[in-house]
């Protein structure tokens, strides 16, 4: 689901609603959320909030959603969970 369904008349400049949906598409991935219309409202309305803030940064938006629902952020390629269930940094 695009996010310009939850700008509710927010104006943003073409590139920056770009932005806000390439964030919006990476945080509900991380979430593992797929048209879900109450998490997709929240999480489009915390993506929202930051864009007023300021921020422009997709992965900055993902990573201040998953911040505030407190889920820890995606690790990048090349880090795997040891045998401990700890992230060791190992591919």
């Amino acid at each position: 689901m695009p996010i310009r369904a939850f700008l509710e008349g927010r104006k943003f400049d073409p590139e920056t609603i770009r932005m806000l949906g390439i964030g919006f598409e990476m945080a509900l991935a991380a979430l593992r959320l797929a048209d879900k219309d109450i998490a997709n409202e929240v999480v489009s309305g915390q993506i929202i909030a930051l864009a007023e803030a300021g921020e422009r940064d997709p992965e900055r938006l993902c990573e201040g959603v998953l911040r505030e629902l407190q889920v820890p952020p995606l690790r990048l390629a090349g880090t795997a969970v040891g045998e401990s269930g700890v992230l060791d940094g190992r591919p």
